[in-house]
């Protein structure tokens, strides 16, 4: 949920920033992605073929970062929301915790690296997110079902069986004519055995009716 809030502050964000302030911070981004690397074991030759890419990366990111920081800045002030030394050493004793490190050690490292800064604004924005989340009404909607378009593939496939499949024969006049009468007479029930029979001996009676001879 987070990060769609960052998500819908940085689209709807329509302030311009200094780009002095831009490219300072993202030369100060390249430096560490270029320090990353390096570290990784990637060989300087490796990572000076990926710096135009590092560099299109670290400006759009430090773009994203100034305006965000500006934009939890502004809430902050408005919420009138700090962060306290108390809520930072209890963070920083967490993280510690977490990597086996004491958390005198940790905050002297925060503090010599210069990121103990960063780290305040980060709970800063925290802390703003959650004040955001009270007052906001979140509401669920359903994703639209869309219909799949039929691929050209399928398309292709579909017009090669028609061409493969015989096509059905128009029927002759005629041939319609006998169906329609065929269809308009009544349908005879079929005749029993023994009817058949009686029929078939009253039809040998009348053919051989008076020729038997008399003694």
């Amino acid at each position: 949920m987070s990060e769609q809030i960052y998500q819908y502050l940085l689209e709807h964000a329509t302030f311009d920033l200094p780009m002095s302030i831009v490219a300072d911070q993202s030369v100060s981004i390249l430096r560490r992605q270029y320090a990353d690397l390096l570290m990784r074991g990637l060989s300087k030759e490796k990572v000076e073929e990926q710096m135009g890419q590092l560099q299109a990366n670290s400006d759009q990111q430090a773009h994203e970062q100034l305006k965000t920081f500006f934009v939890m800045d502004k809430i902050a002030k408005k919420f009138e929301i700090d962060v306290t030394e108390e809520e930072i050493n209890g963070h920083i004793a967490q993280l510690a915790i977490q990597r086996g490190q004491r958390p005198e050690r940790m905050r002297q490292d925060l503090e010599k690296d210069g990121s103990l800064a960063q780290f305040k604004i980060q709970l800063r924005d925290n802390k703003c997110v959650a004040k955001l989340l009270e007052s906001a009404k979140i509401t669920e909607i359903e994703p639209k079902k869309t219909k799949k378009k039929a691929t050209k593939k399928t398309v292709k496939k579909q017009q090669l069986i028609r061409k493969l499949l015989p096509r059905p024969k128009k029927a002759l006049p005629m041939q319609k004519k006998a169906v329609q009468r065929a269809k308009k007479q009544p349908k005879r029930k079929p005749r029993s055995k023994n009817t058949r029979y009686l029929a078939h001996s009253s039809k040998y009676l009348k053919q051989h009716k008076g020729t038997d001879n008399v003694d």
